[in-house]
């Protein structure tokens, strides 16, 4: 697994594929599955609440956190890829240009990141079926907007 949070430095850096053999693996005892990857404690990690009760929903804090982590499977990669096309989604309907700015900057990141630390075979495919089957958690809250969209509510 790779801490993102661990890796954005380096990445911002250009230190990313200049790591040691020692520095590329961290073993980990368990991960929660979150909607854009996994989680050391959702409860009480780095950005989490800590109230031991409410976990840790603010999706852009992710990547700066240090809880966070993202497994190179395609399973794990398709939820952080189905956030990155709801982020294209989102840039595409956004009224702010800084907005807008801000979830291509995200999604930069996300591409260089994993085809960096992961096999480029499986990033492409998890990436085109989180397009094609976003998860359930994101696939519904575009539905919903697109729901309000067609009622009017917007």
């Amino acid at each position: 697994a790779t801490f993102v949070g661990e890796a954005l430095p380096d990445i911002y850096r250009g230190l990313i594929g200049k790591e040691t053999p020692e520095q590329k693996v961290i073993q980990i005892q368990k991960l929660e599955n979150t909607p854009v990857g996994s989680c050391k404690d959702s409860l009480f990690g780095e950005m989490a609440p800590k109230d031991g009760t409410t976990h840790c929903s603010d999706f852009f804090k992710c990547f700066a956190c240090h809880s966070y982590a993202i497994v190179g499977t395609p399973r794990d990669l398709h939820r952080l890829f189905s956030f990155y096309w709801y982020l294209d989604a989102e840039r595409q309907r956004s009224r702010s240009r800084e907005w807008g700015e801000q979830f291509m900057e995200t999604m930069s990141l996300i591409d260089s990141f994993t085809l960096d630390k992961f096999d480029p075979a499986v990033v492409v495919a998890a990436k085109e079926k989180a397009q094609v089957e976003p998860l359930k958690f994101w696939k519904s809250y575009q539905l919903e907007e697109e729901r309000m969209v067609e009622h009017g509510t917007t």
